[in-house]
């Protein structure tokens, strides 16, 4: 958590307070051992008797954390990191035990900020009904501001994450034969994954084989067995102490074709440049044109070129800002963890992976995976 940044940015803003409903910011501010496990729950229910508030005062590093009863006695070792209170869930509104404890530190007429796309409106309603004096302002952009330039501490977690990912897949594609299905080789990187501490995304997290490496997103399919001369390609979310890895893998059954190892060689080399082409100043929108670029030139396409991403920043959510799209200006800064993801469509060959944004260049940070050639199994 970067106080400095939040605090700045909020004088800037004129908040004299900002309270917190989604469950990445709360973690992010208060590494609340629980809010990860609600995020579905804050999330797709709004308007819950049982949510966790996060308040934060301008200039103060200790925020204070509202919580239910249920989340009280887990929450209490967080005792020196930030205030605590819980209320009765299913018995006491949130929204009003929120408005108490704002009127209790006297910011009952004052500039207060809301995530206003994780609270519902009749919340919203309900809060301004119970503090009708307060001025409130919206701070999506404020977090994804604060967010986007990683810690060091940050850092080390993305780090770790994408390494125990990849030590899962190195683990996964040795145990890899002839013969099983699709669904055995998906699930059993997802066994290694837990194994070592990770939890994976089921929703975002896929394994192909063969021809239909080429639809994006699909569930693996149980009736496909891998054959000598499948292609396999993973695409994985995966999070470990509450930070998200992204990476996608590929590898070949037995000895690669010649047009296997020189479409992998033409991603490889696009792959290579993209992440060259990064460094602090430049814009979202220049990776992406440079990327399609160096595509073009290849003699490669990317699917949906007007709409589709080269690659996004990461953190406690798999997706944040600034997402790697054509009509995103946002700019590139130093310190912050871009995942890069130029894909050759016709086959749909993936090579997925971090990069640390430095002072003059991008670094690889997802290199326990050797990628420079095909994995062969």
């Amino acid at each position: 958590m970067d106080h400095y940044r939040i605090n700045n940015l909020m004088d800037k803003a004129k908040l004299d307070v900002i309270v917190l409903f989604s469950a990445e910011n709360i973690f992010y501010l208060t590494q609340s051992p629980t809010v990860l496990r609600l995020k579905d729950f804050q999330q797709t229910r709004p308007n819950s008797s049982r949510l966790i508030i996060t308040i934060k005062e301008k200039n103060k590093n200790e925020s204070i954390l509202l919580v239910p009863e249920f989340d009280y006695k887990e929450n209490k070792r967080l005792s020196n990191k930030v205030k605590l209170f819980s209320y009765k869930q299913y018995f006491m509104n949130p929204i009003l035990f929120l408005a108490k404890i704002l009127k209790s530190m006297a910011f009952a007429n004052k500039k207060i900020g809301l995530e206003m796309s994780s609270l519902s409106t009749n919340y919203f309603l309900l809060l301004k009904e119970y503090l009708p004096l307060s001025d409130f302002y919206d701070i999506k952009n404020i977090m994804e501001e604060v967010r986007s330039i990683k810690t060091d501490e940050e850092i080390r977690k993305i780090k770790n994450t994408v390494n125990l990912m990849d030590k899962a897949f190195l683990k996964s594609f040795k145990e890899t034969k002839v013969g099983d299905s699709e669904f055995s080789v998906h699930n059993n990187i997802i066994r290694n994954l837990y194994d070592l501490g990770c939890i994976p995304d089921y929703s975002s997290s896929k394994t192909h084989i063969g021809k239909i490496m080429k639809e994006v997103h699909k569930k693996p399919r149980s009736n496909k067995k891998i054959k000598i001369g499948d292609l396999i390609r993973t695409d994985f979310s995966a999070s470990f102490n509450g930070y998200v890895g992204n990476l996608s893998r590929m590898a070949v059954v037995g000895k690669p074709s010649k047009n296997q190892i020189n479409k992998y060689k033409i991603l490889k080399s696009v792959h290579k440049k993209t992440i060259e082409f990064i460094k602090p100043g430049i814009k979202a929108s220049d990776i992406w044109e440079y990327s399609h670029k160096m595509m073009k030139l290849a003699g490669v396409y990317h699917p949906i070129p007007e709409g589709t991403m080269i690659g996004h920043s990461i953190g406690v959510n798999v997706h944040e800002e600034p997402m790697i799209l054509k009509n995103n200006h946002k700019l590139i800064k130093e310190n912050m963890i871009i995942v890069i993801e130029p894909v050759i469509c016709k086959e749909f060959f993936q090579i997925q992976d971090h990069i640390l944004v430095q002072k003059n260049n991008s670094i690889l940070i997802s290199k326990k995976f050797k990628t420079n050639q095909l994995y062969i199994i």
